[in-house]
């Protein structure tokens, strides 16, 4: 084990190499938006640092989504021009809304291919004082090492006291992290990881809107082709438009179907029968499935989920099924999944490409975590079903009686509740102002699951009930403050 005050007893013997090093320190990148209050605590940190005023700050102003969020953002962006207390403070905002992923991705390209080497904060991390001295110190004793791709400083809290110093995970924490150019230059993210190794750029992928976001950017940030097929929402209801999928599935360059089973936003559980017959079509069309099965767990009462490569034989040999503990047993910061492969072909590229880049994307604390999950929280899990279909049935009654034409999509599985606010004829900036600013809501904006997810708000029932019965009373409140004028 290295000790990372190797560096300190070189320079007690080399002034000119301490010189040197203070010199080039790496830079520091913070990704802002619209949290004014975060912003102002992880920048007073920062400043607070050893290394700081020898430090070149970089910041990265995202604009905002929406007229809602513009003044929050504004008011980010007035404060960023009072920062002083580093070597230098580069302010670059941007005059599109980029999305935090794409942010990052492509703000830290452009500083580490720059500097070599780079330090990255996101505006809700607080540092300790000795942040930046660690993570140079570590950016100096491990560059060039093929097997280290990042340094993090966070660790989920654990007892330390059998731990040392330092030690190496094949798991990076986004949580302040740093890297070198030719590490970052490796980097990929998982299902793009997967749509770049089974697709070529211009290749189209399917999905099914409305459906979750970060589905878009594995998508569109790899190059591939936004190829949608539409749900058909019938009677409270969503469907798959199977004519539509067999003719988008039957055109050449769209190879992949990325499918959501148990779908979110809109909490369809598929029968068997629904899935059988998109399973004809896929298998018909020699498309690849990738199949998110990651709420598989949460499922209610009359429902009954299906892993869909079970339908056929055949068509688990062109699936790959991702499952998790982290959404039943909320452990997302285990960083830890499931990928079932039964293709060993497929099987066999998969891991190749998890190897070309060093992500093998669990850690031991993760795997216990995951094993403790699935043979010992059975009760658990069964106690927090029946608390979010309470949550359900309170959200469902209170709209039918008080406000019956504002329609709830019924959820069969996932913790999540699509809700049908199209009767109030907002536009979608309207709406969303209108839940942060009357009800002192911040939901999910149905406009960000695709074009047919306008006029609706997703609501998570992972909640106490008091939460939820807060919730609708603030609601409440402002549905008849609306209707009033």
């Amino acid at each position: 084990m290295i000790d990372l005050n190797y560096a300190d007893l070189v320079w007690d013997h080399d002034e000119n190499a301490h010189a040197e090093y203070m010199n080039n320190l790496a830079p520091i990148v913070l990704f802002t938006y619209n949290r004014l209050d975060h912003t102002k605590q992880t920048v007073e940190a920062l400043r607070e640092n050893l290394y700081a005023k020898e430090s070149v700050l970089y910041i990265y102003s995202d604009a905002p989504k929406t007229e809602t969020a513009a003044e929050a953002v504004q008011a980010v962006r007035d404060y960023l021009h009072t920062i002083d207390g580093f070597r230098g403070v580069h302010i670059i905002l941007r005059e599109e809304n980029w999305g935090l992923a794409r942010n990052i991705m492509n703000g830290v390209t452009q500083i580490v291919n720059q500097y070599g080497k780079i330090i990255v904060l996101e505006d809700d991390i607080v540092t300790s004082k000795y942040f930046l001295k660690y993570m140079n110190d570590a950016l100096e004793i491990y560059k060039g090492s093929p097997r280290v791709m990042n340094i993090s400083a966070y660790m989920y809290p654990l007892a330390t006291e059998d731990l040392p110093e330092v030690f190496f995970m094949h798991y990076g924490y986004c949580w302040g992290w740093a890297t070198w150019k030719d590490a970052w230059s490796h980097f990929e993210r998982e299902p793009e990881k997967l749509i770049q190794e089974f697709t070529k750029e211009g290749d189209g992928v399917i999905i099914m809107t409305p459906v979750y976001y970060p589905f878009f950017n594995a998508i569109n940030l790899q190059g591939r082709k936004l190829i949608d097929c539409p749900l058909i929402e019938k009677d409270g209801m969503y469907y798959i438009d199977y004519d539509l999928f067999d003719k988008l599935s039957q055109v050449s360059e769209n190879k992949v179907l990325l499918f959501c089973s148990p779908h979110n936003p809109v909490g369809r559980v598929w029968t068997k029968e629904e899935l059988k017959k998109l399973s004809d079509i896929i298998l018909k069309n020699e498309v690849l499935l990738l199949s998110d099965e990651v709420h598989f767990d949460i499922i209610m009462p009359g429902a009954k989920h299906t892993v869909f490569q079970t339908i056929d034989d055949k068509l688990a040999e062109r699936t790959i099924t991702f499952t998790a503990p982290s959404k039943t047993f909320n452990l997302a910061g285990m960083g830890m999944s499931n990928t079932i492969i039964k293709n060993k072909e497929l099987h066999e590229r998969f891991i190749n490409s998890l190897n070309r880049t060093c992500s093998i994307p669990f850690t031991a604390l993760g795997y216990k975590s995951c094993e403790i999950a699935y043979t010992q929280c059975e009760e658990w899990l069964k106690e927090c079903l029946e608390v979010i279909y309470k949550n359900q049935q309170l959200i469902v009654e209170f709209f039918e009686k008080k406000y019956p034409e504002i329609k709830v999509i019924k959820n069969e599985g996932t913790y999540l509740l699509w809700v049908d606010f199209r009767s109030l004829n907002m536009k979608p900036e309207n709406l969303e102002k209108f839940m942060v600013e009357e009800a002192s809501l911040f939901l999910d904006e149905g406009y960000i699951f695709g074009e047919n997810g306008k006029g609706f708000e997703r609501f998570n029932l992972a909640a106490p009930t008091s939460v939820i019965e807060e919730t609708l009373q603030r609601l409440d409140k402002a549905l008849k403050k609306l209707k009033n004028n």
